[in-house]
């Protein structure tokens, strides 16, 4: 691979390859060179020296790094392209001796601590010859260009450059014996921001122009012995520029130039400000309380000095030996606007004073000022309260402000003209505004802006206030300005011969937007929004088949108080045809945009649909075709639709009602009518009815048809006759006997018939009950009454006791029959008397029947006529058949045994030899009547009272003496008495169970074996003596 060219085949440079994608180089160029991009990058390991025959060229795209010096005594050609530049980093170009026309800089980029020196220091042997012209290059921080040379000529001239961050210092020994003013620095058509720019001492000169300075420090150094160096500064625009310089014989000229913002300090040199425009922010930090404070010889002529609201002075000149001359210019704003001190003669002529706080000027030396011609912006009367002199101070000198305007000047900078708008006139755009507040009006320009650009588009004359623009550039926005006689076109805003911009331009007014087509007989909404006319204008709106609206009709004016309007296009417009609309402003003569629409015709729609139907049917819907691209729009009324064929749809619905089907039908954006169609989808009379489907025996019956949906009704009562009712009712029918019995009916909406049979049930007349027995419940002992009974009609029972010997019943309770038909006297006293009962039953209609045939229980009492005898009476069981009477006996509460059994006719007993005063007896009879037919049962066994001897005696039993051991025990326990028996002895376990009885006479060994441990209750009776107590079972 080929990276370097060589014009001849010696050359005494180092170069070492690194890699495939690094060259170092060193050494020095004896014969012109090509660094390539195919080398690219480079690294200067060393300095490189360029002999004085020799050229090295660089081609673009290459990159030059390391932190050394290209010393130049021939020729460097570095010129990149503007898409492809040349980058030097940390690299510098040292010029000695050499031809500078050799050389070449152009699209290069300077980065990293690169630079450029020109010349030797100690002799003007080394210095170069010829010019040097820098292009279109990009300089970064930490690049610094300084010329050291002894007696420099050269002229080094940047241009069209950008710098950021840069150094750039004069300081040459000039030949004082030949010196002619060149420049050596010219800085031409450059951006530069965040710089320093120093003309150092030995007279240099540094010329700016046709630039543009943000945050840069100019400065002006050297000493009295060296002398000092000067800047030009031309036709450029300065911000927040800082101007130094503390040497007097310096000199700043500044012709011509904008200046916001700018700081200038230690001014002991010359300043010299023309044609140019300076504006400061109020907030601004000045030096010394003035915007421009000036120790040196200041001239000031046709300026403008603006900021409004500022708490400083706009000129303070203290410059003893030197005339200070103010003319030609304008002051606005500030709070005192020039002040004189320690100065041999000064002069202020021709300016304009505005909107100052304080004094327009300020006399602070003894010598007499020429303020004559001015513009002080007060009556005339009251010049001298804004002039600081010697009326105020007796040591200050006169100020002569004879010859005072009672105008402005022609320097006092236009004002812009106040902008109306733009719209439409005869196809073209146009442009308004109000005329400018300036007596030396000249003119008005007219701007294209675009984002912060603006172009120039035409001029007019200081009476035409309007300007014609080509219908295509109308929605560019523009802006007006005003001029004045003097305005060249270069920064005539800078000189006040050209204003501010105006706003842009805005519509004359704006309308509610026009749809791209209508439809027949539809009607346009027009209103006039954010109009800048006159209030009283009017507005037509007019309609045509071209644009150039030759053939322009009216479709109507807009209402002159709301501005707006909605008319209806005519019907004669012909279908499918474009036209135009535009709304004209009649007196202004002007209209905004031309809408195109396109005019339709409107769709038919039509379908047919059944009058009425069903609930549960299809309903056919027929319709028409609306033609070819005809979009369908239904609207089914919540049903759902299928296709059935090609122009039928079938519909249904979920519930009835009157359903609206809809249709709109449309053809190009344009929609037809809405066409209705109305079905009543009736309802089947629904099948309801207040009535009972069982009535009682005997009772009437009651029906009401109470359904919906009906408007005639149909009943069928059969051989029937209803006692009353008509229509749906209520109905009273009284029917003969039990059983089931059925009506029809039928109902009818419209077509639509429903028909049903109903049912009743007439239930049967209740028969009286009959009691099965009256028993003695063994727990309670109370009288248990149970019977039988099928009847379903039944719902209670009523169960009556006899409560006098007349056979006088009461009733006890009402019971509701459930699994088992009994009931249980809880409040009679069985063992008092015989006690009768009766029953009634009770039906769901509340009929009850007669009282049943009584039952009488079978009562027992008992006598003692001896000391062990004991007589028995019963009453009987009375109310079912008894085939014979059982007799129990209980002795000394033991458990009933069978003492005897009798015949049905007997009631009485006597039982003798009794062995104990604690006996019981009951009576057990055995029914002979079967109580259920139906099942056939057997005759069942009935109880008496329990009749105890001690409720007859009323004897207490005394205690009995006896002696029980060991207790506890584990197997035997012997009972012993003093006095022989006969006893009877029971033990009951600790739940209560008999375990042991039996007799004895005096002593007895119980046997406990076999038994579980545990407390055990031994009963001990005998005669009229008895004895309970616990043994403990181990």
């Amino acid at each position: 691979m080929v990276m370097i060219r060589y014009s001849l085949l010696l050359v005494f440079v180092a170069f070492s390859f690194t890699s495939l994608s690094q060259t170092n180089l060193s050494g020095t160029i004896f014969s012109s060179t090509t660094l390539t991009q195919e080398g690219s990058p480079y690294t200067l390991t060393a300095n490189v020296g360029i002999v004085d025959s020799a050229v090295l060229t660089i081609e673009p795209g290459v990159e030059i790094r390391g932190n050394f010096d290209f010393v130049v005594e021939g020729g460097i050609d570095i010129v990149g392209t503007e898409s492809d530049s040349i980058i030097m980093h940390d690299t510098r170009l040292r010029f000695g001796k050499a031809d500078l026309s050799k050389s070449s800089i152009a699209y290069t980029k300077f980065t990293g601590s690169s630079g450029m020196t020109w010349g030797d220091r100690a002799t003007f042997a080394f210095n170069p010859i010829n010019n040097l012209t820098i292009s279109h290059c990009n300089f970064q921080p930490g690049f610094t260009a300084i010329s050291p040379g002894y007696w420099i000529t050269n002229t080094f001239h940047f241009k069209d450059c950008k710098m950021d961050g840069v150094l750039m210092k004069s300081h040459r020994r000039i030949n004082p014996y030949t010196y002619d003013n060149r420049v050596e620095y010219l800085i031409d058509h450059c951006e530069i921001q965040n710089s320093q720019i120093i003309a150092d001492r030995y007279l240099p000169i540094i010329q700016i122009q046709y630039s543009e300075l943000k945050n840069c420090e100019l400065s002006l150094e050297g000493s009295a012995a060296y002398g000092p160096g000067d800047m030009f500064i031309i036709k450029s625009k300065l911000t927040e520029t800082t101007f130094k310089r503390e040497l007097y014989g310096s000199l700043f000229h500044i012709e011509e130039c904008f200046l916001v913002d700018p700081v200038f300090t230690g001014f002991k040199g010359f300043m010299v400000l023309k044609d140019s425009r300076i504006i400061a922010s109020p907030s601004l930090e000045v030096y010394n309380n003035a915007l421009l404070y000036s120790p040196g010889q200041t001239t000031v002529d046709n300026c403008i000095f603006e900021a409004p609201g500022a708490d400083f002075s706009a000129i303070r000149v203290n410059a003893n030996p030197y005339e200070p001359s103010i003319t030609n210019s304008t002051f606005i704003g500030f709070k005192n606007v020039v002040e004189f001190q320690n100065v041999v003669y000064g002069s202020v002529t021709q300016c304009n004073f505005f909107d100052y706080d304080g004094y327009a000027f300020i006399n602070n030396d003894p010598t007499e000022i020429i303020a004559t011609g001015n513009y002080w912006d007060v009556d005339s009367n009251t010049i001298p309260e804004v002039i600081y002199d010697l009326f105020d101070d007796i040591e200050s000198g006169r100020v002569d402000y004879s010859g005072f305007r009672s105008a402005p000047t022609r320097q006092l900078p236009i004002s812009a003209p106040q902008i109306i708008g733009k719209g439409y006139r005869n196809g073209m755009g146009i442009l308004q505004w109000n005329p400018a507040d300036h007596a030396y009006v000249a003119g008005y320009r007219i701007y294209q802006k675009d984002r912060e650009e603006y172009t120039l588009v035409g001029e007019t004359d200081s009476e035409t206030l309007e300007f014609s623009i080509p219908a295509s550039l109308f929605n560019q926005e523009y802006v007006v300005t005003a001029i004045k006689e003097g305005a060249d076109g270069f920064e005539d805003y800078w000189q006040g011969n050209e204003s501010e911009k105006s706003e842009a331009a805005p519509l004359f007014f704006s309308t509610s937007l026009v749809a791209s087509q209508y439809c027949a007989g539809d009607a346009l909404e027009f209103e006039i929004e954010n109009s800048v006319l006159a209030s009283e204008e009017t507005y037509q709106v007019q309609i045509a088949t071209q644009q150039d609206f030759l053939d322009a009709r009216s479709l109507g004016k807009l209402d002159p108080t709301s501005q707006s309007a909605t008319l209806v296009l005519p019907d004669t417009l012909v279908t499918d045809s474009v036209y135009y609309l535009r709304i004209v402003a009649e007196s202004a003569d002007v209209y905004m945009t031309v809408h195109e629409l396109t005019y339709r015709a409107r769709p038919l729609a039509d379908f047919s649909v059944p009058e009425a139907l069903c609930e549960g049917s299809l309903a056919p819907v027929q319709y028409s075709d609306a033609g070819a691209n005809a979009i369908y729009f239904w609207n089914w009324d919540g049903g759902g639709a299928n296709r059935s064929d090609d122009r039928t749809y079938e519909v249904f619905w979920e519930s009835p009602g009157t359903k609206e089907i809809t249709l709109v039908t449309e053809i190009d954006g344009c929609r037809s009518d809405t066409v209705r169609g109305t079905i009543d989808y009736r309802a089947y009379p629904e099948l309801s009815f207040d009535a009972a489907t069982e009535v009682c025996f005997g009772q009437p019956f009651v029906i009401e048809y109470v359904g919906t949906s009906y408007d005639s009704l149909v009943w069928d009562f059969g051989e029937i006759t209803p006692e009353s009712g008509e229509g749906p009712g209520p109905y009273t029918i009284q029917f003969d006997g039990s059983g089931t019995r059925t009506l029809d009916f039928g109902a009818y909406n419209g077509g639509c018939y429903v028909d049903t049979t109903f049912s009743l049930v007439i239930s049967e007349e209740p028969a009286v009950p009959g009691i099965c027995s009256i028993t003695l419940d063994p727990t309670l002992e109370r009288n248990v009454l149970t019977w039988t009974y099928d009847k379903p009609s039944v719902i209670e029972f009523g169960v009556y006791r006899a409560i006098s010997a007349e056979s006088d019943f009461e009733l006890l309770e009402y019971i509701q029959p459930g699994n088992s038909l009994f009931y249980v006297d809880e409040t009679g006293d069985p063992n008092s008397v015989q006690i009768q009962y009766k029953l009634t039953a009770v039906d769901t209609c509340g009929y009850e029947t007669e009282l049943s045939e009584p039952h009488g229980a079978n009562h027992l009492a008992i006598n003692q006529t001896g000391d062990n005898t004991w007589d028995l009476n019963w009453s009987g069981y009375e109310g079912a058949g008894v085939s014979n009477y059982l007799v129990y006996r209980s002795l000394f509460r033991g458990d009933f045994e069978l003492l005897t059994e009798l015949d049905s006719n007997t009631f009485t007993l006597s039982d003798g030899d009794v062995p104990t005063v604690i006996v019981q007896y009951q009576i057990a009879a055995v029914l002979s009547d079967v109580c259920n037919e139906e099942t056939g049962d057997t005759p069942s066994i009935i109880w008496s009272n329990i009749a105890r001897s001690d409720a007859v005696t009323g004897l207490d039993v005394e205690p009995l003496p006896i002696r029980a051991f060991p207790n506890p025990a584990q197997n035997f326990v012997t009972l012993e008495l003093a006095e022989p028996g006969p006893y009877h002895y029971r033990l009951l376990s600790p739940l209560g169970q008999e375990v042991r009885k039996g007799n004895f006479s005096e002593t007895l060994q119980l046997d406990l074996s076999g038994l579980p441990a545990g407390l055990y209750t031994c009963e001990v009776l005998g005669g009229n003596q008895a004895r309970v107590f616990t043994l403990n079972k181990l």
